[in-house]
Parts: C-alpha cells; structure tokens; sequence
C-alpha cells in the first residue's frame, strides 16, 4: 500500500474524529445550556422574564440570555436604566471540550456599571468557564471561575469600597462547588468607619439521584462565610471583630432535614473609653429538624404567594398557616452550644427542643395545650469570675436570681436547669406551678 495513501487516510480518519468529538461537544454544551435556561425560567418564575436566542455554528455558539424584572422598584429602575438585563454567552468548541464566557452586554447597566469600577479598561463582572464531555459517562463537567472588578460607590450615606473578588466552581451531574474570595471592602461617612476584611464563600452540595440542577433539595450541602475582620469607629466607640465565621450543613436523613448552623469568632472587643470588654471565642451551634416534604411544600407556598403579592413579603395571615405546613409534621431545634470566654473564664450553655405536631394557630389559641406537646432541656452554668470580668457587674446582684429559685449558687459558678415534658416544668429540680 503507498505510504501516501495509508498516511492520507490516517489523517482523514483523525480529521473525521476530531470533526465528529467536535460536533458531540457543541451539541451536549447546547444541550447543557438549554437546560440552564430552563432552571433561569423555573427559579424566576413570577419574577422575571427569561429570554435566549443563540446563534450556532459548527464551531462556536454566540447566545444573549435576557433577565426582564417584573416589579423592580423605581429607585433601583432609575439606577439601572431600566428593568432588563441582558448577557452575552459564547461558546468556543474543541476536541470533547468547549470554552465559554459570560458577560454584560452593551447598555446602560453596564454604563452604570464601569462607572462605579477601579479599572474601566476590564469587564466589571465575568463568567469563565470549561465544558468538559465524557464520552463514556455521557455527561458533562464544567469548571469556571467569577472575576468582578473594584467598585468605588458615592451616595447620600457615605462612601462605599467593594473589594474585586473571584471564585472558581465545578458544576457535574450530581454535585456543585463553588469558593469565592473578595479582597477587603470599606464604608465611610462623617459619622462612622467601616472596615471589612477579606470575605470567602465556600459551599457544596451534592444529590444522591436526579440531577443537582433542578433537584428541589440537595441530600448534603456544606457552606461557609467567613470574614477575616470587621472594624467600627466611630459613635464614641470602636468594635474589633475577629475571623467572624458562619457555617451551614445540611442533611437528609429518611423523610428529615437536619439543619446545624454555627455562628462564632475569634474575639469581640468593644472599647468605648468607660467599659473596654473583650469576648473570646464567641460561638452559638444551633440545630433544626425538620420534615422534608413540610419544608419543601412551604417554601413551593411561600414562592407563590409572593408572586401573587406581586413579589412582596407575606402578610402575618397567610405566614401563619404557611408556617404549619411545618409545625403539623413536628420540629426539633437545638442551641447545641453557647458560649463565650472573658479573661479565661467560660460561660456555657445549651437548650433542646422537640415539638409534637401542632399549628401555630393552637400557639396563640391554647398555649397549655401546646406546652403539654413540647420535650424541653436547657443548661447554662456561668462562672462567677466571667461576672467579675465585667466593668460595674456586682456579682452579690446575682443572689436575687439565686433566692427566687431561678439560679443555683454552685460555689464557683450558678447554674441552671430547666426541664419540660408532657406539660409539666421542673426549674432546677422544683416543678414550677403556674404551668
């Protein structure tokens, strides 16, 4: 056979592969990007309207995705030069892999935009991202990463400086992750200083079935904020916070939602030149369970109330009844962990509750009837020098609290311990009679 054929058909064969991987990827990314535009539409439902247009080639695809608000406020409209948003998304295809960036389009949002920015010269915000085909998974992975750019704001208030940030994400079939850094932020006026220090967003979610795009709750999800500091000056005071951190972990377990929530800090200090007091180690864990479908048939109400409301809050009156969509399939809540050091001295404290099924209605009706529902236990134990650690705290003021029964004098520290269940209330052994 002449070499020249075998090595022309080669290359035709390579061609035709490299042709066909293209071909694969443009229509699984199309696919994909259909399928964001429908989870855009479902989620705004009510609120905005959610419009695509894309031009495809063998290639590449260039779409404008538009975001049209239904009931923006003026302020916001007269901001914003209206109530439409619209985004240029293009697609770049290769072998089994495709390049996309998402950005503003021309108008008078981003006018208003590059105004505001550090650097004009660059987008104020942009997507970039990686689609990757895998053949024999039939799926597709996407890494990206968010870049905005430093904004300095002028209003009525005071001066606003938000840091540029940016965040890469992966998006598969099943799971999401998404970290995200901004660099230090500022609010000034003639009053106060605010100073904010590098915020990082961190969350993931992950589904055992379905699909992590339109699954309704993920089975896990793990999110963390923190913020490195905050500094107040001003109002004849000065607060320090230090690594102030929130993390959320959410859990299904059979027909439940497990909820755990941490709020803590490295320090609070708080200096007003009369009672300077510094706080150690802040920190409150709190813990939520619920019922899956309770909670997933009030959140589907909530939303469409809203729509009716035409995207306002819900009254008392319709939240009330929304809210015993959950109570009626029973709830516990739990402050896990409470506590707080001054001088090395640690106040501490938890609470446990589980509630039988009931509705908020019987709350205000029959207050009896639902304390005989409710499964309580709570602690707390403070010790005595945490009360000597504040400026003007008489810790003798505390021996009124110990006479009514409310506290326990335990020698170094007071305690207390409160026990419900089936009606009855004991506080700190004693049952207390007007329960």
């Amino acid at each position: 056979m002449n070499k020249a054929i075998l090595v022309g058909g080669l290359a035709v064969i390579l061609g035709a592969s490299y042709g066909l991987g293209v071909v694969v990827t443009g229509n699984k990314v199309n696919e994909q990007y259909q399928r964001y535009v429908e989870v855009l539409t479902e989620n705004y439902h009510g609120v905005a309207k959610v419009t695509s247009t894309a031009n495809a080639s063998f290639l590449s695809s260039s779409n404008a995705l538009s975001l049209e608000f239904f009931d923006l406020p003026e302020p916001v409209m007269l901001w914003a030069g209206g109530n439409t948003f619209n985004f240029n998304i293009s697609f770049k295809h290769g072998f089994l892999y495709s390049d996309s960036v998402v950005s503003i389009a021309k108008g008078d949002f981003l006018k208003k935009l590059k105004s505001y920015q550090v650097n004009a010269d660059v987008e104020p915000i942009v997507i970039t991202s990686e689609y990757r085909y895998d053949l024999s998974a039939g799926s597709i992975l996407v890494n990206g990463n968010v870049v905005s750019d430093a904004f300095k704001v002028k209003v009525e208030q005071g001066d606003i400086e938000i840091g540029s940030s940016q965040g890469p994400f992966t998006v598969a079939a099943k799971s999401i992750m998404f970290d995200w850094v901004a660099k230090p932020s500022k609010f000034v006026n003639k009053d106060l200083t605010v100073d904010f220090g590098r915020l990082t967003l961190s969350q993931t979610a992950e589904v055992v079935k379905g699909d992590i795009l339109t699954a309704k709750l993920a089975q896990s999800s793990l999110a963390s904020i923190s913020i490195d500091s905050i500094a107040v000056q001003g109002l004849k005071a000065r607060i320090d916070i230090d690594k102030l951190l929130l993390d959320f972990k959410q859990n299904l377990k059979n027909d439940r939602v497990l909820l755990d929530i941490i709020y803590s800090a490295s320090s609070l200090k708080i200096d007003d030149s009369n009672t300077p007091i510094k706080l150690d180690k802040p920190e409150i864990q709190l813990g939520f369970n619920l019922d899956t479908a309770a909670l997933l048939g009030f959140v589907k109400s909530l939303k469409e109330t809203q729509h009716a409301n035409q995207n306002q809050g819900p009254s008392p009156e319709t939240l009330i009844p929304l809210l015993s969509q959950i109570t009626q399939k029973g709830v516990s809540f739990n402050i896990n962990k409470l506590a707080v050091s001054v001088s090395g001295e640690t106040l501490v404290a938890d609470a446990n509750l589980t509630m039988a099924p009931f509705s908020i209605e019987e709350v205000m009706l029959d207050m009896q009837g639902v304390s005989a529902k409710a499964d309580l236990a709570v602690t707390l134990k403070v010790p005595k020098q945490f009360l000597e650690a504040f400026p003007g705290m008489d810790p003798q003021e505390m021996g009124f609290f110990v006479g009514m029964g409310y506290l326990v004098d335990a020698g170094e520290n007071y305690s207390l311990n409160l026990v419900a269940n089936k009606g009855k209330v004991k506080l700190n052994g004693e049952i207390v009679p007007f329960f």
